[in-house]
């Protein structure tokens, strides 16, 4: 009996220890299909492929993930790291615990640059970030650093440490501006679980874009911490006075987001960073959203906004190549009702309002057998929430008969509600 009972007691760590492996090192064939245990720590949608770092304070254990087709995958796993000497969420200078939250490296310093304490080098993290500051931390100098094997210490001032061999391994797959989630205990859900959590965080941050595009303001703040604050450091109230009295003044706007990441420390608290193109009759802006969340009262809320303004125009001229592709194949498919839903009622051209234009398109589409058009060199003069003027080279052919031109189109309305307001074309 006893031989038995060792014989399954054998069995059975073995199958915690292979369940264990499987966890933490996930794998990755090249194809989309989802693990079947997942970071409960990490969700996209939409996003350029990305790596993050993981570190479970009390399984003393760090991973380095790929977030792959929206998936996280763990392709390295580094064990027996250390944190801070005292146990818990560092709040204050000094206090030698490692803060839990979503943070991003800054740099990377050599160890030509810093005492042996930090070994291979060390990757510094923006503690505190804005959320930490809000919640009134202080402190500063946390890394994710190097440590020499022979070092005997077995905890850091609040740093995370790793031995040389992975620390060099971590920083040779990781850029600047990676993000971290450190965490006293890290979440690994099912398929299902995660499915289900992805679509719960998902739908809130939509659900808080929908609300504001949609002018709603009563659904709007429900979605706001009652100690929320913005880069201008307004609190809540001076936050949702400037949202009601912006949506009386400019009541049509237009909100675009994609490439959502999202990143949690536990249930309640976490961040998430989005590219967010707003558009309103006085203003079209593009940038990175960033809202840290944090739990109020058994819900999620946004305690933090920022907003990270560029010149790009990156999804405008994404937004203009679609509408133009999809316009040219509603000219080429001949159907009038397709073509005509790209064409405001304001529209003018050559001595033509939109039902005479439209009249003779629809004749043309009735004359030709086919239609094939071809567009290259599209050049964008200009970009306001009122008028966007684009042209580009057009070639034309249907039956017998073929011309290429140079094409100009006014557009009227926000990425997403354009319509073509005026059109020219001159031959080449």
């Amino acid at each position: 009996m006893q031989s038995i009972y060792r014989l399954f007691s054998r069995h059975i760590v073995v199958s915690i220890i292979l369940l264990f492996v499987f966890i933490t090192t996930g794998y990755s064939d090249g194809s989309s299909t989802m693990p079947d245990i997942i970071s409960g720590n990490f969700f996209a949608e939409g996003s350029i492929d990305f790596k993050a770092i993981a570190v479970d304070k009390s399984a003393k254990t760090a991973y380095l993930l790929k977030i792959e087709n929206d998936t996280p995958v763990i392709i390295k796993r580094y064990t027996d790291i250390l944190t801070g000497e005292v146990n818990g969420d560092k709040a204050v200078e000094g206090d030698k615990k490692t803060p839990e939250g979503v943070y991003f490296t800054q740099s990377f310093i050599p160890k030509e640059k810093l005492t042996p304490t930090y070994g291979y080098g060390a990757l510094p993290l923006n503690y505190p970030n804005f959320y930490d500051r809000i919640l009134g931390k202080t402190g500063h100098g946390i890394w994710i650093h190097g440590v020499d094997d022979s070092i005997e210490d077995n905890s850091t001032e609040g740093c995370v440490a790793l031995k040389n061999g992975n620390m060099k391994d971590l920083v040779s797959q990781t850029d600047i501006l990676t993000p971290v989630v450190i965490a006293e205990k890290l979440r690994f859900l099912d398929k299902d679980s995660y499915v289900i959590e992805k679509n719960r965080w998902l739908n809130f941050i939509k659900g808080f874009i929908d609300a504001w595009e949609k002018g709603d303001m009563d659904k709007f703040q429900t979605y706001v911490h009652t100690r929320f604050k913005n880069a201008d450091n307004q609190d809540i109230y001076k936050y949702l006075l400037e949202k009601k009295q912006l949506a009386k003044l400019y009541p049509y706007r237009k909100i675009n987001i994609d490439n959502i990441r999202i990143f949690l420390e536990n249930e309640n608290e976490g961040m998430a960073d989005f590219k967010q193109l707003y558009c309103a009759s006085n203003i079209i802006v593009e940038g990175t959203k960033k809202l840290y969340i944090s739990g109020e009262l058994g819900e999620n809320k946004i305690i933090g906004e920022l907003f990270y303004p560029d010149n790009s125009f990156d999804m405008t001229k994404r937004y203009i190549e679609e509408f133009i592709n999809a316009w040219s194949l509603a000219w080429q498919s001949k159907n009038i009702d397709k073509y005509k839903s790209f064409y405001g009622n304001s529209f003018y051209s050559s001595g033509m309002d939109l039902e005479n234009w439209l009249k003779d398109k629809d004749e043309k589409f009735k004359k030709y057998d086919f239609i094939k058009i071809e567009i290259d060199n599209l050049q964008i003069k200009n970009i306001s929430p009122n008028e966007t003027t684009i042209y580009f080279r057009q070639k034309f052919a249907a039956d017998k008969y073929s011309d290429t031109g140079i094409k100009e189109l006014i557009l009227k309305g926000c990425p997403g509600d354009f319509k073509i307001i005026s059109e020219t074309w001159r031959p080449l």
